[in-house]
């Protein structure tokens, strides 16, 4: 996927091939007996990674910078894109339904949700930019390392310990700022949006959902201590992460379903000015959250996609442990 447009791709592929089998090859002659994994792993990580591998054949793709700063790398861009597309597909499609359903006209619902798709925007983007950067990160700090590389192989990788203890940091950091948010409300927001803030409160379902969400966030913590201790246990953070993203997924149902997450505290006696500002703020943070569960539905998927690999990895494993076990001659 990262070969230069307009390349002869089979020919590229067909002599990396060649190369590769080269060296397998040669590598088992030397040992006089077919190569492990771990062995083919090091062939290839002594080769280089793909998008570096790809590079040689043309210059590298487009990345998005600001200024002097890379916020996506090449590597990572064709993949940004295509979700960007994607959710853009998704909404357009559903902004079509409801201009038929509703006869509101498709450009006034654009203007109502414009804010909400700069909000999903921002997440993305910034999703996006943290991966890719604990990615280059993790080449640059522990490259040829067998546990790191990379190769689409979770199921031989260790977990990098740079992984576990940065997760450790900001996600302790990030539980602990939702509490004192949390407990604060709505002094916080007074400092912003003046004392008429005062009159709002969240609701108790918002409330409910967001205790649930602080659970799943520390769960994530004690993941990360967790595989500091034992970065040898690979398919520990995939399942706790499918776990985390399958929760909050089933959870937008419930908070959508439900009535506002920003109430005023007294509508009796409450100004109009006081009940617009709660609307604005509702609004604000259903934008947000929707940004959020298109990430965690997407999350979702790919890391249900690699938890199927560390299966499939395990039951040919065990397969390859049974016919060798029965090849071994008798003592």
């Amino acid at each position: 996927m990262y070969l230069p447009k307009g390349s002869d791709k089979p020919d590229i592929l067909a002599e990396l091939r060649g190369h590769l089998e080269g060296n397998m090859d040669a590598r088992a002659a030397e040992l006089g007996r077919a190569l492990t994994d771990s062995e083919q792993q090091a062939v290839l990580s002594a080769f280089g990674d793909p998008f570096t591998v790809a590079t040689r054949y043309g210059k590298a793709g487009p990345s998005l910078t600001l200024g002097p700063f890379q916020v996506i790398s090449p590597a990572a861009f064709p993949v940004y894109i295509g979700v960007l597309l994607l959710v853009l597909a998704i909404n357009v499609i559903i902004g079509a339904v409801a201009s038929v359903l509703t006869g509101t006209s498709f450009m006034s619902l654009v203007r109502q949700h414009a804010v909400d798709m700069l909000v999903l925007f921002v997440v993305l983007t910034a999703a996006f930019a943290g991966v890719d950067f604990f990615l280059r990160k993790s080449a640059e700090r522990q490259r040829g390392a067998p546990e790191s590389w990379l190769f689409w192989t979770p199921h031989l990788k260790y977990v990098p310990k740079w992984y576990s203890a940065s997760g450790l940091a900001l996600l302790s950091v990030v539980a602990l700022a939702w509490g004192l948010w949390w407990n604060a409300w709505p002094g916080v927001p007074a400092q912003l949006l003046g004392p008429t803030v005062d009159a709002l409160a969240l609701s108790p379902e918002w409330q409910r959902s967001q205790l649930l969400l602080l659970g799943l966030l520390l769960l994530g913590v004690g993941q990360r201590a967790f595989n500091l201790a034992r970065p040898d246990l690979t398919s520990v953070p995939w399942v706790v992460r499918l776990v985390i993203n399958i929760v909050c997924v089933a959870l937008l149902f419930t908070i959508f379903e439900g009535g506002p997450l920003v109430v005023v505290r007294d509508v009796v006696a409450a100004s109009a000015d006081t009940v617009e500002l709660a609307r604005r703020l509702d609004s604000a943070t259903r934008g947000l959250i929707r940004g959020f569960g298109f990430y965690w539905a997407f999350n979702m998927l790919w890391i249900a996609f690699v938890c199927a690999w560390h299966v499939v990895y395990a039951i040919d494993d065990r397969r390859r442990r049974a016919r060798s076990a029965a090849t071994l001659p008798e003592r």
